[in-house]
């Protein structure tokens, strides 16, 4: 379909995922990797950059999970004194993250000192993993979660002292980016050369800036519609 009405010349941005030919113009998304990277990072200096981590997967068939696992596991490497202690996937449900993520910690009790959640399923069920953890051993070492996104589970999780933070994805981004480009295309400006994908960039909740972390993804924002002219578009 691309394809096709490219030969019409229609211009197409795309936005939260590349397709696989990559026959768009643009793609605006996250970039995976560096997102799960960036979250375990988080997670070692939540750490004191020493211990044990859990990994948490959804599933490993989408290639958007393995870049997670890449990311996850290179930042993990990059960290002396930091051990990847455990890795769960293939979740599908919340019932089912629940039940593999209480193995794991039950399992290596006193491994871990921190879980990276890349995925929403997966950050659902821990945050009811720690929740029952911690009622149960109120005297327990602190396990650093930092899940994705920030539904109101998790965002309640990070107020409770559960979630150490989440990574908010710019989602506002990937709808107003792709609208300025095509105003831009309009308008005679052309693609850089080599030029396709867009990190629209991430930010970190924590319980310091649970008000205020919309504002740091506009200043992504406001940064990437600066780049648009240098790095992407001339004219």
């Amino acid at each position: 379909l691309f394809d096709e009405l490219k030969s019409f010349g229609v211009n197409i941005v795309g936005y939260g995922g590349a397709t696989s030919q990559q026959t768009e113009l643009f793609c605006i998304a996250t970039d995976v990797e560096t997102a799960a990277y960036d979250a375990a990072g988080y997670v070692i200096e939540a750490m004191g950059g020493k211990g044990g981590i859990l990994n948490v997967l959804e599933v490993l068939s989408d290639t958007n999970t393995l870049k997670r696992k890449a990311g996850v596991e290179a930042c993990i490497s990059d960290h002396e004194g930091v051990e990847l202690v455990q890795q769960v996937a293939d979740i599908t449900t919340i019932a089912e993250g629940v039940e593999k993520i209480s193995a794991a910690v039950s399992s290596n009790a006193g491994k871990i000192t921190g879980i990276v959640c890349t995925g929403n399923l997966a950050s659902a069920a821990a945050v009811q993993v720690l929740d029952d953890y911690y009622a149960r051993n109120p005297d327990a070492e602190k396990i650093y979660l930092v899940c994705i996104d920030t539904p109101d589970d998790v965002m309640q999780g990070i107020e409770n002292g559960i979630v150490y933070g989440t990574i908010a994805q710019n989602t506002y981004a990937h709808g107003f980016i792709p609208m300025v480009i095509l105003r831009m295309l309009n308008e005679g400006y052309s693609k850089v050369e080599g030029t396709y994908f867009i990190d629209s960039g991430t930010v970190l909740v924590t319980k310091e800036n649970t008000e205020t972390f919309s504002d740091d993804l506009m200043k992504v924002t406001e940064q990437i519609l600066a780049d648009l002219e240098t790095k992407y578009l001339t004219k």
